[in-house]
């Protein structure tokens, strides 16, 4: 009989709170296309709820810069020239998206 001994519980890190709101930013952002000055930023943020002040002293100080940057090339790379975009195994998808016409692709 084997017997085990329990582990500690390792506790997950917290996710930073922007990371949290990050699909509601992407909605906002894509809604606003026409308003993404930096004083929209900082309102956005207000109204999800996030510290507009250390969203601003970070995109100002280029905290995501390198990051943004190579999702951006890493995308174009893969052929993405906008959004959405689908990959499905590994291709490219850029059939119609409705559910019915995704489900066919996906079946083999």
């Amino acid at each position: 009989m084997r017997i085990r001994t329990p582990q500690p519980r390792r506790k997950r890190p917290r996710r930073p709170p922007y990371r949290e709101s990050s699909w509601k930013c992407t909605t906002r952002f894509y809604e606003h296309q026409d308003a993404l000055e930096d004083n929209h930023l900082a309102q956005y943020a207000k109204l999800l709820g996030l510290d507009a002040a250390r969203l601003m002293s970070e995109l100002l100080a280029g905290v995501h810069t390198a990051r943004v940057r190579e999702d951006f090339r890493s995308g174009a790379r893969g052929g993405v020239n906008g959004t959405p975009a689908f990959f499905i195994n590994g291709q490219r998808y850029d059939g119609d998206l409705n559910l019915d016409e995704l489900l066919d692709t996906l079946e083999p």
